[in-house]
């Protein structure tokens, strides 16, 4: 079955980036189509997003507070109105309730991104579906790829991969809400704790990190160290590294100016793990 997920600015794309990361894992046997994720390089576009809409069985589309009357999210969703059956047609919400959409949005049932509410995008996408997944090993896929799509929903991070290397890139510019700080900790420790052993964390976006942030990498270095990883991080501010300097901290947490560092860093390191075990 193939999926469209629709999108229209910047929170609404890292939903729809995290939702089909998400959707991938947990029904692999679903064609999931995001334009930021499957248009190749030089790519004409238009012509990309035109055959996909057309193609579409089901349709996904990522809705927020500042995008309801985004021109392209609505034609986007006209085209697949006309394509898609009316329960394969899917808004999901983030920051705005159903009683707030205008039309022709709530004209379609939606649900809010939330557990529950991808636990039923997740139902209505198995029912539509020519090869369902069986209960037992879907709520185990769902329960494994939870944790970094809700860190994704919560816009605290963003999660991509390259290759074996997860890519956490935290939203926040002040890192110093407990709560906020206490998921990203619980998260990182399930995510290290599942399949993905090594993790690079992106600084660039912030610009105070509390005593609890600082205490959260450490717990979460241990783990990566722990589990036979590695969690390193990544274009950190100078005002952050020099805490880690006066600390001396940064001698238990590796840090790099910048991303392509950072990864060839963990590819090397996962490298030399391989040669020591088969040498």
């Amino acid at each position: 079955m193939r999926v469209f997920i629709s999108w229209s600015g910047k929170e609404s794309r890292l939903i729809a980036g995290g939702l089909t990361t998400f959707l991938q894992k947990t029904l692999p046997a679903l064609s999931i189509w995001m334009s930021e994720k499957d248009i190749p390089p030089g790519g004409l576009w238009k012509s990309h997003l035109h055959q996909r809409l057309a193609d579409a069985d089901f349709g996904i589309v990522c809705v927020t507070s500042t995008n309801t009357t985004a021109p392209w999210l609505i034609y986007e969703l006209g085209c697949l109105s006309m394509r898609v059956p009316a329960n394969q047609l899917v808004p999901v919400l983030w920051g705005i309730e159903s009683a707030d959409l205008p039309e022709p949005i709530n004209s379609f049932q939606a649900i809010i991104g939330h557990r529950q509410g991808i636990q039923e995008l997740v139902a209505a996408l198995q029912r539509a579906s020519r090869e369902p997944v069986d209960s037992d090993t879907l709520a185990k896929q769902f329960d494994a790829n939870w944790p970094s799509l809700e860190l994704c929903l919560s816009g605290h991070v963003t999660i991509s991969e390259v290759g074996d290397i997860g890519v956490i890139a935290v939203q926040q510019r002040r890192l110093i809400d407990e709560q906020i700080i206490a998921a990203f900790r619980r998260r990182l420790s399930l995510i290290l704790e599942s399949d993905r052993k090594l993790l690079v964390v992106d600084f660039s976006n912030v610009e105070f990190l509390s005593s609890a942030g600082f205490a959260a990498l450490f717990w979460n270095c241990k783990i990566a160290r722990d589990s036979g990883g590695k969690l390193v991080l990544a274009r950190v501010s100078p005002k952050i590294r020099e805490v880690f300097k006066l600390q001396k901290m940064d001698r238990l947490v590796e840090i790099y100016d910048d991303l392509p560092q950072a990864i060839q860093a963990l590819n090397s390191n996962s490298n030399q793990a391989g040669t020591e075990r088969w040498g």
